[in-house]
């Protein structure tokens, strides 16, 4: 898929306390991941788009009730994540912590528990797990399939995508809480070559070469497969279904706002520089975007 099949949306917005972002396969531990992942980042966009076109959250997909979110997987060939706070004086870190808090333990208790007799049993006390990052900003980059998107959303796609974008609230967690600042669309995708620098994640098998100091190592599903289990009663993930990103920071195990150099790309992965109204931003992709379809 050549650049100008793409087009690109910006979000930039503001976590109000932080999110809480459950690993896959987590249950009453629920240990989080860093940063949102990729289908955290789609699925925020499909909850815009359900909410600007009036439609449910799921759908029939041949005689399955599957979530909607496979409309946004359709449109969107790439998405990826960056902290970001430009305005303050002082960097804001993201720290992970748990908080005890009162979980729900009734889907995993044996049938004899669900009796209404013994609903006594259906609270417990467990330690949950969230990222603060207070007031902190961050950016996401969609690429945007134009000719899926018009296929989907018709004529008039651009629009309700940046009113979809616009009406974002939350990621992850229904507290994630976030206020969007701005939303911007491109279709001026250039692809480059290294060395480059970028504030947004990327796969680790993307690149050879990066400013290591100011890369974070992160573990995330893989974006692919987070698709297949869109489908309910399909296909289960578990932990092994992840692999490793880079997120760019101020300095390592300093999770704040930064950025890092790319001094080569392995054989698979790709560079755009994408012009927006308000800067340009430089993304890590993989090779086969390009050059046919993911």
């Amino acid at each position: 898929m050549a650049p100008e099949e793409l087009q690109a949306l910006k979000v930039t917005g503001e976590f109000h306390w932080g999110y809480s972002i459950r690993a896959v396969s987590e249950s009453a531990a629920a240990h989080p991941y860093m940063v949102p992942p990729p289908s955290t980042l789609i699925g925020a966009l499909s909850y815009g788009l359900t909410r600007v076109r009036g439609l449910s959250e799921c759908t029939n997909i041949e005689g399955k009730l599957a979530s909607r979110t496979l409309e946004a997987y359709s449109i969107v060939s790439w998405a990826t994540f960056g902290l970001q706070d430009e305005r303050k004086e002082m960097a804001i870190v993201a720290h992970g912590y748990s908080d005890p808090v009162r979980l729900f333990r009734l889907p995993y208790q044996r049938g004899a528990r669900h009796e209404w007799a013994q609903r006594d049993m259906w609270f417990g006390v467990a330690a949950h797990g969230k990222t603060y990052y207070p007031t902190g900003g961050f950016k996401i980059l969609y690429l945007i399939r134009k000719r899926e998107a018009e296929e989907i959303l018709g004529g008039d796609y651009q629009e309700i995508l940046l009113r979809s974008c616009a009406s974002i609230c939350r990621l992850g967690s229904r507290e994630g809480l976030v206020s969007i600042e701005s939303v911007e669309l491109s279709e001026d995708l250039q692809r480059i070559n290294p060395p480059a620098r970028t504030s947004l994640y990327f796969p680790a098998r993307l690149v050879v070469e990066i400013e290591e100091e100011r890369g974070e190592d992160i573990l995330l599903p893989i974006l692919t497969q987070m698709r297949d289990a869109l489908i309910f009663r399909g296909v289960s993930l578990w932990m092994g279904d992840h692999e490793r990103y880079i997120l760019p920071v101020i300095a390592r195990n300093v999770r704040a706002p930064g950025e890092l150099e790319i001094h080569q790309l392995a054989e698979e992965g790709a560079l755009l520089k994408v012009a927006f109204p308000k800067g340009e931003e430089i993304v890590v992709i993989p090779k086969e975007i390009l050059e046919g379809d993911t």
